[in-house]
């Protein structure tokens, strides 16, 4: 996955600091973890500092995805790309501990237009944030689904580097 982040606006009494990043999924790797062509992604995130320690923010966005659906038939195996739109929805509030090290709770929807069931998984989350850096931050998350669809546990480790 390549990207590029753009920021968009400063926080101004009520109106948010915000964001757009625009992404391309390329057609590399292992077969089992590539799809083999271009997937494309827009989110847009805003945010609020509420005071100097705690913040409140969101994004919102889609991406196109895909998957390989083979069909077994009297005549022989077919293969065709199910096109799908995951649209997704999130919510978050962070707070810093001191000025190098944070934690945040998120609640976040994957809703997935196109798939056969155009089902919507439901995730709570949680982690904690050190800034290296005034540019490199490190994370670790984990969470769990909310409903029968979703996952029901998973965790991270993330990276930002900012240029």
């Amino acid at each position: 996955m390549v990207g590029v982040k753009l920021a968009l606006s400063q926080q101004q009494r009520w109106w948010p600091e915000s964001a757009v990043i625009l992404q391309l999924g390329v057609p590399t790797g292992a077969r089992a973890f590539s799809h083999r062509h271009l997937e494309s992604g827009v989110n847009w995130l805003y945010g609020w500092d509420i005071t100097e320690r705690w913040s409140i923010a969101g994004s919102s966005g889609a991406q196109t995805g895909s998957e390989l659906v083979l069909v077994s038939l009297p005549l022989g195996e077919f293969s065709f790309r199910d096109q799908q739109i995951v649209f997704h929805q999130s919510v978050t509030t962070g707070w810093a501990f001191t000025e190098r090290v944070g934690g945040f709770f998120e609640y976040f929807v994957l809703h997935t237009d196109g798939d056969q069931q155009d089902r919507s998984d439901h995730f709570l989350d949680g982690g904690f944030t050190s800034l290296v850096n005034d540019d490199t931050q490190w994370d670790i998350r984990a969470g769990l689904g909310l409903n029968k669809s979703a996952d029901d546990f998973f965790v991270g480790i993330g990276y930002s580097q900012r240029r």
